[in-house]
């Protein structure tokens, strides 16, 4: 029987969207501003593959060019703009977000397991009220920004089993795999077609409930 639903956030409970593309455009035309880049208008889809990602992760993907101080700096200049947009309301759950986690949690153990910082994980919860949905946090910063296949490996005694991990990003999937743990994968979150490493799939968060109910036991 399921007991414990580990969640990734951006791409799962959060459109990171609204809040990235604007910070990481701004820092783009910095770059080009200096010759570092071709002028290019990013979208929402082109900013997908970043989404989900460790801060390092991104800029040694994007940047492996610039020197790390400066993909720091850049990256903190990311993080200022989005605390910015954050108070200023354009953080979005995807719709249905905090109803369905809030009903689910009524019945299982609700972990949130994201490669972001605790910096960000304590944004989302002034803006989201995230404590009326989590029982327990795991970020990346505290685990050393590990793959987190490994330090589900680390954790997931402690927490009641069966266990059910419900992401959009090959990160989620590859734990999921590596710990013999089922994955459900976000349709309409930002993985594209990693979602086909996922053990079942979702079109909207919404219709996790009845998934988890037809969930064949561990």
């Amino acid at each position: 029987m399921i007991k414990t639903l580990f969640f990734d956030f951006d791409g799962t409970i959060h459109n990171a969207v609204p809040i990235y593309l604007p910070a990481f455009q701004a820092v783009y035309d910095d770059l080009v501003q200096q010759g570092l880049r071709p002028k290019k208008t990013w979208d929402d889809a082109s900013v997908h593959p970043f989404l989900g990602q460790s801060a390092k992760e991104m800029w040694d993907t994007f940047a492996p060019d610039i020197p790390v101080d400066k993909r720091n700096a850049y990256a903190q200049q990311i993080r200022d703009i989005e605390a910015d947009l954050i108070k200023r309301g354009q953080s979005q759950l995807f719709d249905g977000a905090f109803e369905t986690l809030k009903a689910l949690k009524q019945d299982y153990h609700m972990v949130f397991f994201s490669n972001c910082s605790n910096q960000y994980l304590s944004w989302m919860k002034d803006a989201h009220h995230l404590d009326a949905l989590f029982d327990d946090y795991l970020t990346a910063e505290n685990f050393n920004y590990q793959p987190k296949a490994k330090t589900l490996a680390m954790v997931k005694s402690y927490f009641p089993a069966d266990y059910v991990f419900i992401g959009d990003r090959h990160h989620d999937f590859e734990a999921g795999q590596a710990n013999n743990v089922p994955t459900v994968g976000c349709a309409y979150g930002f993985g594209g077609d990693e979602i086909t490493q996922a053990t079942t799939q979702i079109a909207r968060i919404t219709d996790l409930p009845q998934i988890l109910a037809h969930f064949p036991h561990q």
